[in-house]
């Protein structure tokens, strides 16, 4: 499971649209590492249109 976010923590998302980098929950070719007990919640939502996955942060 990957995210792709800012690289500076505390970024806001529209200023870094150019700047995203991958971060996952197990290393991999040049990601870097989501740590412990930020991923507080995932909520998935699967429908026939779309699939919906909304998070909770710390």
């Amino acid at each position: 499971f990957c995210l792709c976010a800012p690289f500076i923590p505390n970024s806001i998302i529209s200023n870094t649209e150019q700047e995203k980098v991958a971060w996952c929950i197990k290393p991999s070719h040049s990601t870097h590492l989501i740590s412990n007990g930020v991923l507080q919640g995932i909520q998935l939502l699967h429908m026939s249109e779309y699939i919906q996955i909304a998070g909770f942060i710390d």
